[in-house]
């Protein structure tokens, strides 16, 4: 069970703006998390609305948990440097965010190779907000 949403939408929205600032997802080609906001829609309806703004109607829709998601942005490593274990602090405030203000947190992936992904959760208000980025894997 989802804990209870605790941000408005404008809170959250100011909030993940200043969490997703200067973070790059790295993946054979580095891009930036970028704020999303795709209102009211049902659950159902989530992955279809994320695939028409994205004109990719055809496109493979992968839901994945928020914490698997992002494990490997959020884990320190022993070799990482003090502005490597920064970046992983901010990507874990980051999840926390996502995961206790904002209810049915997770992570879409849509398309294979050039992949775009939404991390989405339900504001107080029911609005689907969250960041945002594209992967590529080959």
């Amino acid at each position: 069970m989802s804990p209870s949403p605790l941000a408005s939408t404008d809170q959250a929205l100011v909030q993940l703006a200043d969490l997703a600032s200067g973070l790059w997802f790295i993946s054979e080609s580095d891009h930036a998390l970028r704020v999303v906001r795709l209102g009211v829609v049902t659950e159902a309806e989530l992955p279809s609305a994320i695939c028409a703004q994205l004109s990719r109607v055809d496109a493979p829709v992968q839901c994945v948990a928020l914490a698997t998601f992002f494990e490997r942005a959020t884990r320190s490593q022993p070799y990482h440097t003090a502005a490597d274990r920064a970046v992983a602090e901010r990507y874990r405030k980051l999840v926390g965010f996502l995961s206790h203000e904002l209810a049915t947190a997770r992570v879409y992936r849509i398309g294979e190779i050039e992949v775009d992904v939404y991390a989405l959760g339900r504001s107080l208000q029911g609005e689907w907000l969250g960041v945002a980025t594209k992967l590529i894997e080959t």
